[in-house]
């Protein structure tokens, strides 16, 4: 059975999508100024940028979060929180994502110390997705690991012995009776 990877599961125009939801969620602010007067104004990749027509600063949807200014694609730091509350290495996160040691360390840090309302609504979102599918394979997973010994050839000496076993419980406990 092939591993699962968040990564697989998640596109970045998800993951802006589920980032746009939670943080807007009360209505399109500038993280600026705190203005609700603020309109759309184009896209910039996967994310739309707006204006805030009182303090006429440009913003985007991942500015003022821990995820402004990161180079790694918001898919991989939606991973990266899937893999942590897994319970994953940093070494290990690091391997599944193809990213630097380093990175995944700076990424864990930032998401464990970014306890934010965002951080954590977009955590559940995520996990929301992904969750059923994962657990899905999960299923599948365990359901392997059982052995079928119906070809396995055993020992003539031992089919005796655990015949013995059985015989002599089995008068003990005729014998307690």
């Amino acid at each position: 059975m092939p591993q699962i990877n968040p990564l697989d599961l998640l596109t970045e125009e998800k993951c802006a999508e589920l980032l746009r939801e939670v943080r807007w969620k009360n209505g399109l602010k500038c993280p600026y100024c705190n203005s609700f007067n603020v309109r759309r104004r184009g896209k910039y990749g996967d994310y739309f940028k707006y204006e805030c027509l009182d303090c006429k600063r440009i913003f985007n949807d991942k500015t003022g979060t821990i995820f402004y200014k990161s180079h790694l694609p918001l898919r991989y730091w939606c991973a990266a929180m899937i893999y942590y509350d897994l319970g994953y290495s940093i070494l290990r996160i690091s391997r599944e994502l193809n990213i630097s040691y380093d990175s995944a360390y700076r990424l864990i840090q930032k998401i464990k110390n970014g306890d934010d309302e965002i951080v954590i609504e977009l955590k559940e979102k995520v996990c929301e997705i992904v969750e059923p599918i994962l657990t899905h394979f999960k299923k599948e997973e365990k359901q392997e690991e059982i052995i079928d010994v119906s070809d396995v050839e055993v020992p003539r000496e031992a089919i005796n012995f655990m015949l013995e076993l059985i015989r002599v419980d089995l008068e003990k406990r005729k014998n307690k009776n």
